[in-house]
């Protein structure tokens, strides 16, 4: 089973978008136990659909990501890529904190710790400059958010973002025309493994949140998880039917 695996902070707080330090630690093991590759996006999407592979993608680019994942990672030889929303670099992540998931407030990384991460082999994508939701965007403010963080990062990096996550996994059809325009490929919340199928500009992720310790017992990609990941993916579409329709969405 290919997927590409979502984090965004590793710290103990148990937040919606929290992942415990001896959590990931336990994740990287399941992979390492059960065979499973890791490798980068582009490498990912030229495997056949029934390799078992991973690439582990981080939203947000959480100072915590350099202290708390990296060297885990390192440990296994393995790299991530970084979403990076290029107007909060060195700053925090107060678009979302607190909140409804009641969400910390956390740092972000430095451009300086972001080219470290670089140096040691890390992709460097874009998460548009403000953290937007895109389809709430004009086409002027859209095409500032897509093409603004790939100036961002070519500047201050020196690389060029091939690689975009759509804030809170808001996509639409005029979202993803304007995507195609700046990058080869861009990543959804859409809870589910690759499919032979998938467009390169809305591609599935599973969030590592909801792979417990439980879920790290079984067979990676084996029928039980498959089943497991389609009821969630149930329950979450469920629930963001039920809250886009409640009085306070509007």
């Amino acid at each position: 089973m290919r997927a590409i695996l979502t984090y965004h902070s590793i710290d103990p707080s148990g937040s919606a978008v929290s992942v415990h330090p001896h959590s990931f630690a336990r994740q990287l093991e399941w992979l390492v136990r059960d065979d499973v590759r890791v490798v980068s996006l582009d490498a990912l999407l030229a495997l056949p659909p029934d390799a078992n592979a991973v690439a582990i993608t981080f939203d947000d680019a959480l100072a915590n990501i350099a202290t708390d994942a990296a060297p885990q990672l390192a440990a296994h030889g393995w790299t991530a890529t970084v979403f990076v929303p290029t107007r909060h670099v060195g700053r925090d992540n107060q678009w979302q904190a607190l909140g409804q998931h009641r969400v910390p407030l956390l740092p972000l990384l430095s451009w300086d710790g972001l080219g470290r991460l670089a140096d040691a082999g890390w992709t460097v994508a874009a998460h548009t400059r403000h953290h937007a939701r895109l389809p709430s965007c004009s086409d002027p403010e859209l095409a500032d958010e897509l093409s603004g963080a790939v100036e961002d990062i070519a500047t201050h990096l020196g690389t060029t973002a091939r690689w975009l996550a759509y804030p809170f996994g808001d996509v639409n059809p005029r979202v993803r025309d304007a995507t195609a325009q700046w990058f080869a490929g861009a990543c959804t919340t859409a809870l589910r493994p690759l499919g032979a199928r998938d467009d390169p500009l809305a591609l599935p992720r599973l969030d590592a949140y909801y792979l417990t310790p439980s879920v790290c017992g079984w067979s990676w990609g084996g029928e039980r998880m498959r089943r497991y990941l389609g009821v969630r993916r149930l329950l979450r579409n469920a629930r963001s039917w039920v809250a886009a329709r409640s009085p306070g969405s509007r």
